[in-house]
């Protein structure tokens, strides 16, 4: 049985994709629109951060939105680094994976040390702890602007 001229030109059309995935992959064009796609996820969670901080002064999940972003990027980092997330099928914590950027040179210990303080900001929100009560919405703010900064400057 023969093949219509559509499937024909169906064969011919994935043809024209595949090879131009495989010129994408040994170009390591995919890296760069996983990091593009990742990088526009993260400004959105730090955008929605932002309007809770602004319209409302809801400290709380602002704080949680921004640590998660900041938690997505660690992560995204450490894959792009070759420094594994998980340990025996379970997630790294982001405090390890942020020492294991740190050791691997990715940033420096001053870095580091914003990455720590940031997620404990972010674990104190999330966990409604009372240590959080004395965070000030512009210190929110100033934290959201750090990730934002962070992300910036550790691209995928």
């Amino acid at each position: 049985m023969q093949n219509s001229g559509w499937e024909q030109d169906g064969v011919a059309g994935y043809r024209g994709i595949l090879r131009a995935l495989r010129a994408d992959v040994a170009a390591d064009r995919i890296e760069s629109i996983y990091g593009r796609i990742s990088s526009a996820v993260l400004s959105d969670l730090l955008e929605q951060a932002d309007a809770l901080i602004n319209d409302g002064e809801f400290s709380l999940p602002a704080a949680v939105l921004a640590g998660a972003a900041l938690e997505e990027h660690i992560r995204s980092l450490c894959v792009k680094s070759g420094i594994p997330v998980e340990l025996n099928g379970k997630p790294l914590k982001a405090s390890v994976m942020n020492d294991e950027l740190k050791k691997a040179a990715v940033y420096d210990e001053a870095q580091r040390k914003f990455v720590v303080a940031w997620q404990a900001t972010r674990n104190d929100a999330a966990h409604a702890k009372a240590e959080f009560k004395n965070q000030t919405p512009a210190a929110i703010k100033l934290m959201i602007a750090g990730i934002r900064d962070f992300i910036g400057r550790h691209p995928l």
